[in-house]
């Protein structure tokens, strides 16, 4: 018996999602004009981290940015991840690395909860295509919210508590960030 292969099953079901995600990300990703009306939210929140007019706007970008919809970790870690694709392919890159952090994170928070939740074997991949089938999850995948990064959090916060029997520790900073990301 292979049970590490129930695992690959369920790793190619997301890598596969995770693609299909990516790719349906690439149209209407040229620029601003493109986007949702919700996905111009974090667009201008990270637009002003990473071209404020000074100092103090930058400052304030990170640490209020005028706008409370959002947790501030979504922002900075947008702006983050996307620091370097904007300044190499402009508002694109920006667009398409927010975009492919939403994915990463759904994926890997997926991943996480089927580790630590489920034994190894079919219930991973049942697991898996149970997970990316849900309306909530396909939605996320194509709109840049703070949900993503909630759902990484949380399920670093599970898996860690699991491993450590549910008791008080330090994977609780997990469940904190978790409740700050919204």
């Amino acid at each position: 018996r292979r049970p590490w292969l129930w695992d690959l099953a369920a790793a190619l079901v997301l890598l596969t999602v995770g693609g299909l995600a990516f790719r349906a990300a690439l149209p209407l990703s040229q620029a601003r004009w493109c986007l949702f009306m919700d996905e111009k939210i974090p667009f201008d929140g990270v637009q002003a981290i990473l071209h404020p007019s000074g100092p103090k706007a930058f400052v304030k970008a990170v640490v209020d940015g005028g706008d409370q919809r959002y947790g501030r970790l979504f922002f900075n870690a947008s702006a983050l991840v996307s620091a370097v694709p904007e300044r190499i392919f402009g508002a694109q890159g920006q667009i398409l690395a927010t975009r492919a952090l939403q994915i990463a994170a759904v994926l890997s928070a997926i991943a996480l909860l089927l580790i630590a939740l489920l034994p190894q074997g079919p219930w991973r991949l049942l697991g898996a295509l149970c997970l990316v089938a849900v309306a909530p999850t396909e939605y996320y995948l194509s709109m840049p919210k703070p949900e993503p990064l909630q759902a990484l959090c949380l399920a670093f916060f599970v898996g860690y508590a699991a491993w450590n029997g549910w008791k008080f520790g330090w994977h609780w900073l997990w469940l904190g960030l978790s409740f700050g990301l919204k």
